[in-house]
């Protein structure tokens, strides 16, 4: 599988490594790159290219971290993909006599409020697996651990299309002995790794290196 584009005369070619450090110095041009990049990881168009054999979504194969001050997993793709679990175990277990019963009590309750109010209120008659699971606001906790977080967020939205894990700027915020050990995790789990530096700032065990340098050579 290699990662292609336009500028850069060098693959990132993750059949040579799993793990790769793309170091890019100059400034504007790494503004450039990383917005197009993470722009084509949401669905947009950009000059980047995955190929497997033949050319595949990106959106669909990459899973892209760049913001590590924010709460990943309140986010609103975290907590979708929670919630879309907690409704699969509700389906595939026998809850429904608890949620008949608990619609018996909705149901009175509801009765109750309405008799106490004279205006057109309407509501839901029952509730069903989506609506008990929105209800309760189900959520990974937040560790103290951005490594643990990463990878709980990697656990809930990686599918069976997800091939690369991408970080813009994660040597700026984790200590080579996390980096290191993140990236023995994701390569456990069979994803490849892609590291998007401003400059290589420590050397990392089985990541090759590829830079840009502020004149834009490739080396």
């Amino acid at each position: 599988m290699k990662l292609v584009h336009v500028d850069i005369s060098r693959q990132i070619n993750f059949d040579e490594s799993m793990n790769y450090a793309l170091a890019i110095e100059n400034s504007q041009e790494f503004y450039r790159l990383t917005a197009q990049f993470v722009g084509q990881c949401n669905g947009e168009q950009g000059d980047f290219a995955l190929y497997d054999g033949q050319l595949i979504d990106i959106a669909k194969s990459c899973l892209v971290f760049y913001d590590y001050y924010s709460d990943l997993l309140s986010s609103k793709k975290a907590t979708n993909a929670v919630q879309t679990q907690i409704v699969d175990i509700l389906k595939n277990n026998d809850f429904i006599e608890d949620f008949s019963n608990l619609n018996v009590l909705i149901a009175n309750i509801n009765e109750k409020i309405l008799e106490k109010t004279d205006l057109p209120i309407s509501c839901l008659d029952e509730i069903d697996y989506e609506n008990f699971t929105k209800m309760l606001g189900y959520k990974v906790s937040k560790s103290q651990s951005l490594v643990d977080d990463i990878l709980s967020f990697v656990q809930l939205n990686m599918t069976g299309k997800t091939k690369v894990v991408a970080f813009i700027g994660l040597c700026d915020v984790l200590s080579q002995q996390q980096t290191q050990s993140l990236l023995k995790m994701l390569n456990y789990m069979r994803l490849k790794v892609l590291l998007i530096e401003s400059h290589i700032k420590y050397k990392l065990e089985q990541c090759e290196t590829v830079i840009v340098d502020e004149d834009l050579c490739v080396i």
